[in-house]
């Protein structure tokens, strides 16, 4: 990855919008340079937000980085062009920030505006990258391969980050390398490892606790048995069974799992003994029951015949009472049908009569809606008349606003003419005035250039000698030759008195131009004037008379009072309008003219709908003297059919009216009680002739018996089922308890491997060294970069140090260890802690092991290009030879296509480095650019 353009806008210490352009450094090393607190760091600061949406320090985040310099106006943004792999990209990212508001509130106030985060990808293509936020910060490490993690180690080393993996305890280096080497894996595998077997540690003591509750689930068996019994003598045996009530003492003395299996077999196996003999009893029983119930079932059949025939005799009895209503209901159901008949000529008198009333209703609606359309019709050509006046009202007006229009702009270009006679006057003073002037002036310029040049020929004079020639005129006599005056003037005021005078000309020149365009444009606004006036008032007029002007005004004040007129004439009419629902849609036209139609066509569609319903009217008056004529007939024949039916009123008449359902259901229970009375009736003859010898026969004993039978039975079955629940209950027990020993001698296996594996990978393994697999694949990495920054340690010491990380049998018992760092001395021979360096060996081991992670990290992520870099001070630790040796490591890396930026604010350096990028703080915030000698 290699910056080719950063832009901060009110970011840090900058206040407006500040761009460096990269290209200029080229590749190389370059010194970024300023004084403390001159935003140097701040740079660093916005690559690393640009890229990864924090600082390079990590102590401030994108929404601390808003510019406390910046105005109102200035948004907040970092943008950084960057190339990798010979494609550009582009990003845009500005934090959420709260800046002052443009606007003031209404008590003058000002409030706070929270500007949101944003952030913008550009592919090489030109297109942006469409996703969220943290998608776009994902793509963005995509691109690179290096999370912030990485990149801050490897590309951008920041200021107090620089010492800290050179420094780092073994458990702190132990944290970095986890991100930077992505080594978590190994991590969580130690502790799920840790976990499974607490876990399966949990499982085992969970089986001991599953069996002591079997155990506490077993049923020890008692003696079962009955007493009392109604079995014949042919019984020989007894189902009481003893059990030997030792079976809890035994299990509890047995000293494992296969001998207490043992004695719940033989608990199952008497209990299963005493269950046979409850089946045997219960089967003597049951036989017993079985002729009783036989006998039994020929006593109930014969007994039910009985009870049959009485039942019959009681049936018929009921049906004999029931004769006498069914009668009734006949004489009412004749009835009925006699006034169904009357029942269609009423039906069709109340329909004749109802029409008539539908029809009388019909003719009071149309004649109200006749007389409502009426008054409207005559309303509707009040307001047809109304707008009638509207639309002259209108043509009037227009021709208002036509003249108003026209005066108003002929008083306009009055006002104009006037201002601009007034300007041309005062052109013309101006002009006189400075023709005054120039004439002083150039008199002036002449008297002093006479005076000037009367004294150059006194001063000739006085060289002159008789007989010889005038250098003037060459004449050899000098009667009167010029004399030298004391005050003449001098050739300086000679040339300011001309310089004056040729001012004063240019001034008179230029007043004299204006007052001519001045005079010109009065010409042409007069002729305007004069095609407008008679254009408009149809006359022409005298510019030069003062009432012109009031007159006009005049004028338009009529004009404006009539339009006024107008407009209040046909809001008026307007309002009218509005008060119809039918044409409030047109209240607003402008058209008079559309309104007028729309009303005519309306007024025209409401007499038609008039003279329709007219007729419909007259045509409804004869349907209703036909239907009077059918309502009288009707109405007569209906009171001669309840006569002639028999019924003495009107009143009987509706008395035997019967609704279609009641007259239904008379029928049909009539025919019901016939059919009932013919059925029992051969019923009741059919049982008669079955009892006829026959007498009921008494069962109470054999019932007593047959009681007694079946609680012996649910008594013994009672037993039985205890056994069989107390031999299942225990079986359960048995194969629970058979499945938990198996289960827990193959999980004791297999906790014994997991335990070494768990204290083998997390270091607890009883004489081995106390080191993590993950500190043991870390170290691994550790060595290759050690190698790695041993090369450059070299160049930059002369050979003095090596890096060497600590020997597993040199960290003793210890934990969190297998990462520390040693520094060998080739001088002495000797081995010391790493913190033992002075401040530059600290400042050079700390380089050695940066670029050596970078190396180990490009090799590892195959593909990455880390065309840059950026070191934040320490070389004011160094001296001088040390310097130039680390600034001679970094040329040489730069050697193969880097570039290498190193912040710094020593003096030495900016020597040493021709190629600066030079930060300056100002009152008004911080500056960059470029110095390149």
């Amino acid at each position: 990855m290699r910056p080719i353009t950063l832009t901060m806008s009110a970011f840090g210490s900058y206040a407006g919008r500040e761009r460096i352009d990269f290209e200029k450094a080229g590749k190389g090393v370059f010194l970024i340079t300023g004084d403390t607190g001159s935003g140097k760091t701040t740079i660093f600061d916005a690559i690393m937000y640009a890229l990864y949406d924090q600082t390079s320090g990590g102590r401030r985040d994108g929404n601390m980085m808003r510019s406390q310099y910046a105005d109102l106006h200035t948004e907040t943004y970092v943008e950084l062009e960057f190339e990798y792999k010979d494609r550009i990209y582009r990003i845009v990212r500005s934090p959420e920030y709260e800046r002052e508001s443009k606007r003031r509130g209404r008590d003058g106030s000002v409030k706070k505006v929270v500007e949101k985060s944003r952030v913008a990808l550009y592919l090489p293509d030109g297109t942006e990258f469409m996703g969220k936020k943290q998608e776009t910060n994902r793509k963005i490490v995509e691109i690179i391969g290096l999370d912030a993690s990485q990149f801050t180690q490897t590309a951008m080393i920041a200021q107090g980050e620089f010492l800290r993996l050179l420094l780092a305890k073994s458990d702190e280096r132990k944290e970095i390398f986890s991100r930077l080497f992505d080594t978590q894996v190994f991590s969580r595998m130690q502790r799920q490892l840790k976990e499974r077997a607490k876990s399966m540690y949990g499982e085992l003591a969970d089986g001991q606790k599953a069996k002591e509750r079997e155990l506490s689930h077993l049923l020890y068996p008692k003696t079962v048995g009955f007493a009392g019994s109604a079995v014949n003598s042919e019984e020989e045996e007894n189902p009481a069974q003893a059990v030997d009530p030792e079976y809890e003492k035994r299990i509890e003395e047995a000293s494992g799992t296969e001998e207490i299996l043992e004695i719940i077999e033989e608990m199952e196996q008497e209990i299963r003994a005493g269950e046979s003999a409850c089946i045997k009893t219960a089967g003597l029983i049951q036989e017993k029951s079985d002729r009783i119930n036989r006998k039994l079932a020929l006593a109930r059949e014969n007994n039910l015949l009985f009870e049959k025939l009485a039942d019959a005799r009681k049936r018929i009895e009921e049906l004999a009472e029931q004769q006498r209503l069914c009668e009734e209901k006949e004489k009412r159901l004749s009835l009925g049908e006699r006034a169904e008949k009357v029942r269609r000529k009423e039906q069709a008198a109340l329909e004749v009569a109802q029409s008539r009333r539908a029809l009388q209703r019909e003719l009071e609606e149309l004649q109200k809606w006749l007389v409502q359309k009426e008054k409207e019709k005559e309303e509707k050509e009040k307001l047809l008349a109304k707008i009638c006046l509207a639309v002259e009202y209108q043509k009037e007006n227009d021709k208002v606003k036509e003249n108003l229009a026209g005066l108003r702009s002929l008083k306009e270009n009055l006002m104009e003419y006037v201002r601009k006679e007034k300007q041309q006057k005062q052109a013309y003073t101006e002009l006189l005035e400075s023709d005054r002037q120039y004439r002083e002036a150039d008199a002036e310029y002449f008297r002093l250039n006479d005076a000037f040049l009367k004294e150059q020929a006194g001063i000739l004079a006085l060289e002159l000698e008789e007989a010889r020639p005038c250098p003037v005129c060459g004449s050899l006599r000098h009667p009167a030759p010029a004399q030298v005056s004391g005050d003449a003037p001098s050739q300086q005021d000679v040339r300011a008195a001309r310089k004056e005078r040729d001012k004063r000309e240019k001034e008179k020149d230029t007043l004299q131009n204006a007052f001519v365009l001045k005079r010109q444009e009065c010409k042409v606004q007069e002729e305007r004037l004069q095609d407008e006036g008679k254009r408009i008032l149809g006359e022409a007029f005298d510019l030069s008379e003062e009432s012109l002007l009031e007159n006009l005004k005049g004028r338009v004040a009529v004009l404006e009072n009539a339009g006024s007129e107008y407009s209040r004439q046909m809001q008026e009419i307007e309002e009218e309008v509005r008060r119809w629902e039918e044409f409030r849609a047109c209240a607003g036209q402008t058209d008079w003219e559309e309104v007028r139609r729309e009303v005519e066509e309306s007024l025209a569609a409401l007499q038609a709908g008039i003279h329709v319903r007219k007729g419909e009217q007259r045509a409804k008056k004869k349907q209703k003297d036909e239907i009077e004529i059918y309502a009288e007939k009707a109405q007569k024949e209906y009171e001669e059919g309840w006569k002639e039916a028999g019924f003495l009123s009107e009143k009987t008449y509706h008395a035997g009216l019967l609704k279609e359902e009641e007259q239904e259901e008379l029928k049909q229970w009539c025919e019901r009680f016939k059919e009932q009375k013919i059925r029992e009736t051969a019923r009741w003859q059919t049982l008669e002739k079955e009892a006829e010898g026959r007498e009921p026969t008494a069962t109470e004993e054999m019932e007593a018996e047959k009681r007694l039978l079946w609680h012996q039975k649910e008594e013994i079955e009672l037993q039985q089922k205890q056994l069989y629940r107390q031999r299942e209950n225990n079986r359960n027990v048995r194969e629970r308890l058979e499945q938990i020993y198996r289960e827990t001698e193959t999980l004791q296996e297999q906790y014994a491997l997991l335990q070494n594996l768990n204290q083998t990978a997390n270091g607890n393994l009883a004489g081995s060294a106390k080191i993590d697999f993950e500190s043991y694949v870390q170290r691994q990495y550790f060595r290759q970069v050690i190698q790695h920054a041993n090369r450059r340690l070299a160049e930059m010491t002369g050979n003095q140090f090596q890096l060497r990380c600590r020997a597993l049998d040199a960290l003793g018992g210890r934990g969190n260890a297998g990462l520390d760092l040693d520094v060998y001395s080739m001088v002495t021979g000797t081995v010391r802690d790493v913190k033992t360096l002075s401040g530059g060996e600290s400042f050079m081991a700390a380089l050695a092991m940066a670029l050596g992670l970078a190396d180990v990290i490009q090799s590892m992520s195959g593909g990455i290009r880390l065309n840059t870099m950026f070191v934040d001070e320490g070389f004011g630790s160094l001296d001088e030879y040390a310097r130039e040796q680390a600034i001679r490591v970094l040329a040489q890396l730069a050697g193969n296509g880097r570039m290498i930026g190193i912040i710094s604010h020593v003096a030495e350096l900016a020597e040493s480095i021709d190629r600066q990028l030079v930060v300056t703080k100002t009152k008004k915030g911080s500056k960059a650019q470029w110095r390149i000698s």
